[in-house]
């Protein structure tokens, strides 16, 4: 990419064409001359590069530069689209991005005062003022009319011109740096567009120069239909205060009678006013801004639905030129609640929360208790299931016992009992040093015993005769054992033994 300077010489006019090799398919976007009569050039890709005796010497690499310009102390600032803004000073280069706290580094415009201060505008992020390492911006919310700052200008009077999409505006740079103390403060711009002799209100920026400082003090800004300028020091301004009224007012759809304390409602909480300022210069560039007292905490532009409650609401008006009327009008009203948000619904509905509560609590506590009730039931059914069956094995083992035991027919010991007993006799005699004997005796006509007496009474009848010395010994001995002997007769007459 070549750039071509013209010069005169002795009546002659020159034309010299240079060449940069390492620029040949990027534009030259920027011209600069600074101080010391460097002349410095920025391409959209190449970065930034300084023109010395037909030389060109690059800074930077793939950078996009929209802007160069210099401030008093020297230093060379240089704004790119993408790559944030840089700072150039005795050949070192310190960036500022978003990381130091630019809105954007998108950078489309930079300006320096002779205060020392650096302001730029950036795309989508508004107006920023750098003050040492302090950035401040300017946004939509504070009251910028339009997101992208194209290009920036300052007039002899203190006042900062800016151009972008929606024509060029003016801010007092006071006002400015009035509302960068107070973060959240408003600025209060006053535009220029159609209506006021632009061809189009969308200007050109992104190179340089777009907009220019004539040594008159006009200000000259490019848009897409020519250029076009303006004297700010012959600039009329309207100083008529415009009139405010409030037309009429809706509530839910509804119209409202206009006067002050009305009362409306209850109803949804709808909203509609409508006001007017009759202008007649520059009627379309009216501006208007009101405020809910009672609701909004500022100034505000959002519709909303009102809760019930004293509301007064107030309307200003501002001319073309940023005349506001400070007064406006106002109109107080009151919202009624609907009967389901009145204090005695509210009351109704704490008693049903506490009644409802309550008849939870209950209702679980009855479950709670027929739970408790029934495994009582339950644990007392089973417990008793458990006793009958403990006692029906005790009497199954005894009668087991008895029957391992005890012979069938007499109901005394059987022989596996008596060797046991016996057993245990002779231990007992060996360990006190007693005598023990025993009787095997075979008794003589028995049978009519046991056929007439019952075979456990035969067997007592014969015990008692054989040996009658020990009738109560032997008597004793089957109670102890046996648990359950008959009555034994004293008669022994009948008994017959034989040895």
């Amino acid at each position: 990419m070549g750039w071509t300077m013209c010069s005169r010489t002795a009546g002659y006019r020159q034309i010299r064409v240079y060449t940069d090799p390492a620029a040949l398919n990027v534009s030259l976007n920027s011209i600069f001359e600074d101080s010391d009569g460097h002349l410095w050039l920025g391409f959209w890709g190449k970065g930034l590069a300084r023109f010395e005796n037909g030389r060109f010497q690059h800074f930077g690499s793939d950078e996009r530069i929209s802007q160069i310009t210099q401030s008093l102390d020297g230093a060379l600032w240089v704004s790119s689209d993408g790559d944030g803004l840089q700072r150039w000073f005795h050949g070192s280069a310190t960036r500022f991005d978003t990381a130091k706290g630019l809105p954007s580094n998108h950078v489309m415009c930079v300006y320096a005062d002779n205060d020392g201060d650096v302001w730029f505008g950036t795309a989508s992020g508004g107006l920023s003022r750098l003050r040492g390492d302090h950035v401040v911006s300017w946004t939509l919310k504070e009251g910028l009319l339009e997101s992208t700052v194209g290009s920036i200008l300052e007039d002899n009077v203190g006042d900062l011109w800016f151009g972008g999409d929606n024509g060029i505006y003016r801010i007092s740079k006071q006002e400015l740096n009035r509302t960068a103390e107070v973060p959240g403060t408003g600025v209060h711009p006053i535009q220029y567009g159609v209506a006021d002799g632009l061809r189009s209100r969308e200007t050109l920026y992104g190179s340089t120069p777009c907009a220019w400082k004539a040594s008159d003090g006009r200000l000259w800004f490019a848009t897409i239909r020519g250029a076009s300028v303006i004297d700010p020091a012959h600039v009329p301004i309207d100083k008529v205060v415009p009139p405010t009224w409030i037309e009429r007012i809706r509530f839910d759809s509804r119209s409202v009678l206009m006067e002050d304390d009305v009362r409306l409602g209850p109803g949804a909480g709808n909203i509609e006013a409508a006001f007017t300022a009759p202008s007649f210069v520059a009627a379309p560039r009216v501006s208007f801004r009101y405020r809910l007292i009672g609701f909004d905490p500022d100034w505000t532009y959002a519709d909303t639905n009102l809760p019930p409650g004293r509301y007064t609401f107030v309307v200003q008006a501002g001319n073309s030129d940023g005349i506001w009327n400070y007064t406006g009008d106002s109109l107080r009203f009151v919202i009624l609640p609907p009967p389901t948000r009145t204090p005695l619904a509210y009351f109704l509905y704490v008693v049903i929360a506490i009644l409802f509560g309550w008849a939870v609590i209950a209702l679980r506590t009855c479950v709670l208790v027929r739970r408790q009730q029934e495994l009582t039931r339950t644990v007392a059914e089973r417990t008793a299931q458990l006793e009958a069956e403990k006692t029906a094995l005790e009497t199954a083992r005894r009668e087991l016992h008895i029957r391992a035991t005890h012979d069938s027919l007499t109901g005394i010991f059987n022989r596996a009992a008596i060797l046991e007993h016996l057993q245990r006799e002779i231990s007992r005699a060996q360990r006190d040093g007693s005598t023990l004997a025993v009787v095997v005796a075979d008794l003589d006509h028995f049978k009519g015993v046991n056929d007439s007496h019952g075979h456990l009474c035969g067997v007592c009848w014969g015990l008692s005769a054989t040996v009658p010395s020990s009738q109560m010994r032997l008597n004793l001995t089957l109670r102890a054992v046996s648990g359950w002997p008959p009555s034994i007769p004293s008669s022994t007459s009948q008994l017959h033994w034989r040895s």
